[in-house]
């Protein structure tokens, strides 16, 4: 990704882990610090920050085979995640920036 930001003659200036976010972890119930993966600013499209997470990390699978402490750690990494996104989302809205989560359906598109 920081490849095709450095060439991609839209992007006007980005950055890797710039923006420090606070957020309540319901998993761990207490405050922490979220570094989001990278803020951009494209001439046409405006600023985001953007987050690069695998699709399971994000949304349940079906049960499958896993078993109850795999199923149990995964839920509470979503919800984690769900959490950090929320601040994000907030934060991006009260600077004017937009907030979006990239799986690698996002990223491996058409390959």
């Amino acid at each position: 990704m920081c490849e095709w930001f450095d060439y991609n003659k839209r992007v006007l200036e980005w950055s890797s882990e710039s923006h420090r976010i606070r957020y309540f972890d319901p998993v761990r119930n207490k405050y922490r610090i979220y570094y989001p993966d990278f803020y951009v600013m494209f001439k046409d499209r405006g600023k985001f920050i953007a987050e690069v997470k695998p699709l399971k990390d994000i949304r349940m699978p079906k049960r499958g085979k896993k078993s109850q402490k795999t199923l149990r750690i995964m839920e509470q990494t979503i919800s984690t995640n769900q959490a950090k996104f929320k601040a994000a989302d907030q934060y991006c809205k009260k600077l004017g920036m937009k907030f979006v989560v990239l799986t690698e359906k996002d990223l491996f598109r058409g390959k």
